[in-house]
């Protein structure tokens, strides 16, 4: 397959790149019902729209526009549909989130996973995957899928599991890499400091951590209890994306270009995927407010990176992809 890659692309380059991808999205996005509405109110001609100065123009889309209108969004007919996802619904009515089969093609959601290895310069062998999350969230299926196209063996827990049962599986299958939240993560250590065998004996190298927000000591719990490097990931839920991810320099998230254009507003990062094509979200507006950082990284990489995430709104639900 081949590798999209700008990990160290002028970032000139990466905007072209990827004004082609969102592009072709209005045109996909003029075949909603939701777009449609929304274009025809306000007088939005997509073949007018030459540039990410013109796309800015477009109205911000809200959660709860997903919330209230799901199906209004589907570019997929329902039969097309690989998975249905939704929210947890702690903070009101759930979202309902559409994806389209994952495969080879996939080059966006598969350059993620390859670029997010290569910046911690590990490859797995064996992944164990740890969802406690409620609700029929997205991420844990499609890390999986995505674990598969790669051709890494993967086990997963159910988000009913619970932090025993995933201590057993951690115990019997020995994973060399983690992918949980972090405090499902110290939950799981706390089950496996009951048990009188080294807990260092084990093959896990990397813990990477999404969901939810990454404290410093919870960081240093994990590394010094497990002897394993803790890696951040942040995602977003409704656009179903993950959005970046650290590198071995731990100083900040470098953003992934593959799967999403973003837009840095202090009022709430704006969000527009394009790597799912099952619905369409333009403009999303998250809830977070994120900083963004375009200097070169120590690692040598050039994409931008997040280095803070300020949740502006107050759910309770974790964001994630």
């Amino acid at each position: 397959m081949k590798r999209l890659d700008f990990e160290k692309s002028s970032w000139k380059k990466v905007q072209e790149w990827q004004w082609l991808q969102v592009k072709k999205l209005l045109f996909r996005a003029e075949k909603t019902k939701f777009y449609q509405r929304l274009f025809k109110r306000f007088g939005i001609n997509v073949r007018k729209i030459k540039n990410f100065q013109d796309f800015s123009q477009i109205p911000e889309t809200t959660e709860d526009d997903l919330r209230n209108n799901p199906y209004d969004f589907l570019f997929y007919p329902q039969e097309k549909i690989w998975r249905i996802f939704t929210t947890t619904g702690t903070t009101g009515k759930p979202k309902i989130i559409f994806r389209e089969l994952i495969d080879s093609q996939s080059q966006g959601v598969l350059a993620v996973w390859h670029h997010l290895f290569k910046r911690i310069d590990y490859w797995p062998k064996r992944v164990g995957i740890f969802r406690p999350a409620r609700g029929l969230a997205a991420s844990g299926p499609i890390i999986e899928k995505v674990m598969e196209l790669l051709k890494i063996p993967c086990f997963s827990l159910s988000p009913e599991a619970g932090a025993e049962a995933a201590k057993d599986a951690f115990l019997a299958l020995d994973p060399d890499l983690l992918i949980t939240s972090p405090s499902f993560a110290l939950k799981v250590l706390q089950e496996l400091k009951k048990e009188k065998k080294s807990i260092k004996s084990s093959k896990l190298r990397k813990i990477i951590t999404t969901g939810e927000k990454l404290f410093p000591l919870q960081r240093r719990s994990l590394e010094k209890a497990l002897g394993a490097e803790v890696i951040n990931v942040y995602g977003a839920a409704d656009p179903s994306v993950w959005l970046g991810s650290e590198c071995r320099e731990h100083s900040g998230l470098h953003i992934f270009p593959y799967t999403s254009y973003l837009e840095e507003k202090k009022d709430g990062l704006l969000v527009t995927p394009f790597a799912n094509r099952a619905m369409i979200l333009i403009r999303y507006k998250v809830g977070d407010a994120v900083t963004l950082d375009y200097s070169r990284c120590g690692c040598g990489r050039t994409l931008p990176r997040i280095t803070s995430v300020l949740r502006i709104e107050s759910p309770l639900e974790p964001n994630e992809s």
